[in-house]
């Protein structure tokens, strides 16, 4: 379910965001820029953000630098790190599309009640806990009853 939840997320919010010409991948970088004290970060940083690897990171930031929206320069005192930061362009940019996307966030969660945005909230937490916690893949020959029991009721619909 989370997997389906996912995918018709990202797809209602590049569909959001084609007219701008941008994906939810760089929509995230730019938010991140732009949210972030001093409106910089590093792609290291990002990369772990946007859970995408360094080399794609790069790609998004060289056409994110293309179109002008993010400058990238070489960090003061250690030249091998290098630093994206936004530009007036992309500054702009992002609060010309943060209405858009805030009435999309708001359409979501319109038929939710406060109460039932606080229990998914903390359970995404504790889901969140489990995967942090879990050290390795588990043993499939150790079986899950609560699992496999609703696995096999779901089965039976």
């Amino acid at each position: 379910m989370q997997f389906m939840i996912f995918k018709k997320l990202q797809e209602l919010m590049n569909q959001s965001l084609q007219p701008y010409g941008i994906n939810d991948t760089i929509w995230t970088a730019l938010i991140m820029l732009y949210s972030s004290p001093g409106r910089y970060i590093y792609p290291s940083d990002l990369s772990h953000i946007v859970v995408s690897s360094r080399t794609n990171i790069t790609r998004f930031a060289d056409e994110m630098v293309k179109k002008g929206w993010v400058s990238r320069k070489g960090h003061e005192t250690d030249r091998r790190k290098v630093v994206l930061s936004l530009t007036d362009a992309g500054t702009k940019l992002v609060e010309t599309i943060m209405p858009r996307q805030w009435a999309v966030y708001q359409a979501l969660w319109k038929d939710f009640s406060l109460a039932e945005k606080g229990k998914m909230q903390a359970l995404q937490y504790k889901l969140m806990d489990s995967i942090s916690n879990l050290s390795g893949v588990p043993d499939p020959a150790i079986e899950c009853a609560p699992c496999t029991d609703s696995v096999k009721s779901s089965h039976r619909k």
